[in-house]
Order: C-alpha cells, then sequence, then structure tokens
C-alpha cells in the first residue's frame, strides 16, 4: 500500500509540474479573431476597453513620420505567445506569413510587411502594448492588417521574434466610446 500512495504522490507532483508549466499566463486566453500557432503558449495578455492606437498608413514610407499613421480607437486586445520548451522551431516569417494567410482567406487586406530594426520607431501608442517579445528581445518582423467579422472591424498588428520564437498579436476593435459623464445643468 505504501508503495502505491508514493507512486501516486510522484505520479501527482509530475502531473502538476508538467500542467504548470504547460498552462497560459493567468487570465488570459486566445482572441476569438484567432486561433494561436502549434506549440505556442500564451505567455501574457492584456485588455483595455477603450483606447487609440497609431496604424502605419499603407504606404507607409518612414516608420518615424507621425503623417504616416492613422489613429484606431476602440476595444484593445494584446496577447503575446511563446514557443513551448522542446518544440520544434518555426521561422517569425513562418508566423507573419500563417496569420497573412489566414487573414487573405477571411476577405481582409495586409496593409503592410515589414522586418529589420524598425521597432524602436513604432509609435507610442502602439509600443505600450507591444513592448518586447516575451523572451526580453526586439521582434524581427511586423505585419498590419484589416479585417471585419460579423460587421466589426478589426486592425491588427502582428509582430514576430526570429531567434527566441515569440510572437505579440495586437487587436483593435474598432468602435465609438461608450460616454458616461453628462453635463448637469447650473443649480438655480
Amino acid at each position: 500500500m505504501r508503495r502505491f500512495a508514493g507512486a501516486a504522490a510522484l505520479m501527482a507532483a509530475m502531473w502538476c509540474g508538467t500542467a504548470a508549466w504547460a498552462a497560459d499566463a493567468e487570465n488570459c486566453k486566445d482572441h476569438p479573431l484567432f486561433s494561436r500557432m502549434n506549440n505556442f503558449e500564451i505567455h501574457g495578455c492584456a485588455t483595455t476597453e477603450f483606447d487609440s492606437v497609431a496604424f502605419p498608413k499603407p504606404e507607409l514610407k518612414e516608420w518615424d513620420a507621425p503623417d504616416n499613421y492613422q489613429a484606431i480607437e476602440g476595444k484593445v486586445h494584446a496577447i503575446s505567445y511563446q514557443l513551448k520548451e522542446g518544440a520544434t522551431q518555426v521561422s517569425a516569417l513562418q508566423i507573419v506569413r500563417n496569420f497573412q494567410n489566414a487573414v487573405k482567406k477571411d476577405g481582409g487586406t495586409i496593409l503592410g510587411d515589414y522586418s529589420g530594426e524598425v521597432y524602436p520607431s513604432l509609435p507610442e501608442t502602439a509600443v505600450k502594448y507591444l513592448g518586447e517579445s516575451p523572451s526580453g528581445s526586439s521582434f524581427d518582423r511586423y505585419t498590419t492588417m484589416t479585417l471585419t467579422k460579423d460587421g466589426t472591424e478589426f486592425w491588427i498588428y502582428l509582430c514576430a521574434s526570429e531567434g527566441d520564437q515569440d510572437y505579440m498579436l495586437l487587436l483593435v476593435e474598432k468602435q465609438e466610446m461608450k460616454q458616461e459623464i453628462n453635463v448637469n445643468p447650473p443649480k438655480k
């Protein structure tokens, strides 16, 4: 009986350790618009009910020129993913192309496809959500896309890191702000 109890305790410890390692970050889940890349887990997430994020216009020529951006307002979702330990590595290009192909297949538009050291010049409204990759490095590839699904217009940043095997998805569900403040008439 002791042998069984010891084996059961060992199995429970191994299972709990594995489950904790393989679990997504607490209170995080995939956005319903996209499935995730195989063998990736959610490293972190954030949702803001209403904000503005600057997206580069399709004719973008210089990352640091403010006129090359347009502000999109709505509900913002940021989700970062990291490759599971021991999983087969994929390239940043493979991650980007998977998302681009899915968006195009569903009738969306690819606004831009970028690579290189452009991260420091991204607009501050995007940087506060994108930050660094989960591994702490800068991203190597970027794409911006739009997709309308069930009457909702989505604006999407996807950033992928080559060597560190992670990516971040930033979605803005374009919508009007819910007005909460009213001006009261003056008291007489």
